[in-house]
């Protein structure tokens, strides 16, 4: 059974309020299995994606109005020490659409998820995590996609037998315009002035 949850943007972004502008600005969350999974937002911009029994498929579809990253915050649960989970990350065509890029590329280990995030994904693992896979998975603490462009994305992950049940957190992150530099600034005035010039001559 599918089970959708529409987060309203007033409810994403109220942390944010004091902020000039919104960060994610709707985000939809979805089960694509039978087993008891979800997501949770634990504030407006980090996520944990929990489930009991596998195999799970989750995502969550979000639009983001400004630059940003998503890290990997934590692994825990009913975990052996050479467990991994699949994550994948696609541009998508509007709130609940298809993948038009995918930037997850790192191994094939989720071709068994449902159909929108199935495919090419990379990995995640816990700390100190060792054997089988785990030397291709990115661990707590670490950045998975960094500096991606405005725009509507889906995060997914995908679990095909063990870890059974656990919880994956992700945490997302403004990444703030790089300022012009001070020459940079200087040649706009320059060409400015010039061509001001140029219109009263």
């Amino acid at each position: 059974m599918n089970i959708k949850t529409i987060l309203g943007a007033v409810a994403l972004i109220g942390g944010m309020a004091t902020q000039s502008s919104a960060s994610i600005v709707s985000a939809t969350t979805e089960n694509y299995g039978a087993t008891n999974a979800g997501i949770s937002f634990v504030n407006s911009t980090t996520a944990t994606y929990s489930w009991e029994g596998t195999p799970v498929s989750l995502s969550t579809d979000f639009e983001s109005d400004t630059a940003f990253s998503i890290s990997f915050v934590d692994l825990v649960g009913t975990i052996r020490n050479n467990d991994v989970t699949g994550i994948t990350l696609d541009l998508i065509d509007g709130m609940g659409g298809a993948a038009l890029q995918r930037f997850s590329l790192d191994v094939d280990f989720c071709g068994g998820a449902n159909a929108e995030i199935a495919g090419d994904c990379n990995l995640i693992s816990k700390t100190g995590a060792s054997g089988g896979s785990t030397n291709l998975a990115s661990k707590p603490g670490d950045v998975l996609f960094a500096n991606m462009a405005a725009g509507t994305y889906r995060l997914g992950l995908y679990d095909s037998a063990t870890p059974e049940s656990a919880q994956a957190t992700f945490s997302y992150s403004e990444v703030a315009p790089v300022p012009l530099p001070a020459g940079g600034l200087l040649l706009l005035s320059g060409l400015g002035a010039m061509a001001l010039r140029r219109r009263r001559g």
